[in-house]
């Protein structure tokens, strides 16, 4: 008996995952970003996104929230700073070698600024991160770049006002996607 994996019309593996994202915002109301590539398809744009990842087996959403920024960088956050989720999506990112459905659960924590420490990267982190930057509700709403998820921006103004009530309404499901699917 052979285990088939689940491909993409056009053989990319597609891989299903639960992940927690962290909204992490300072006292001047701006966010820490990652800017992400696709190591596999040259040429593809590169995104930001907020720090997080997916579940480590065992782990509840809020414990892999901390274990992600600790990794990510570098801050170590207590469990209960985070709170309750903020808010749940499902997406879909197409990447060069994989399709990846993911249901995404968003926390957000009000935090000192700080400089980020990248030596908890993962091989895939230090091959793909490409920089990391604290931006302001203006330049998220002004840039060309991708930023994930879509329409950040009210988000984290809704985090530097103390805003901590649910907004799952407010994260745009769909596909957020370097190569087409």
């Amino acid at each position: 008996m052979s285990l088939e994996i689940p491909t993409a019309p056009d053989g990319r593996v597609i891989e299903e995952r639960s992940t927690a994202r962290v909204l992490l915002v300072n006292p001047e109301g701006r966010v820490l970003l990652l800017q992400d590539s696709d190591p596999g398809a040259a040429g593809t744009p590169r995104f930001w996104l907020t720090p997080g990842g997916a579940l480590d087996p065992g782990e509840n959403t809020a414990q892999a929230a901390v274990r992600e920024v600790a990794e990510e960088t570098g801050l170590r956050l207590p469990l209960g700073q985070l709170g309750k989720p903020l808010g749940l999506r499902h997406v879909r990112h197409g990447y060069s070698d994989r399709v990846v459905i993911q249901r995404e659960v968003f926390f957000a924590a009000q935090v000192e600024h700080f400089e980020p420490d990248h030596t908890g990267f993962t091989a895939d982190e230090r091959a793909t991160v490409q920089d990391v930057r604290w931006w302001s509700v203006s330049e998220l709403d002004a840039t060309t770049e991708l930023v994930w998820p879509t329409g950040l921006a009210p988000l984290v103004q809704r985090v530097a006002d103390g805003d901590r009530r649910p907004w799952g309404a407010a994260l745009p499901e769909g596909d957020e996607s370097t190569v087409s699917i």
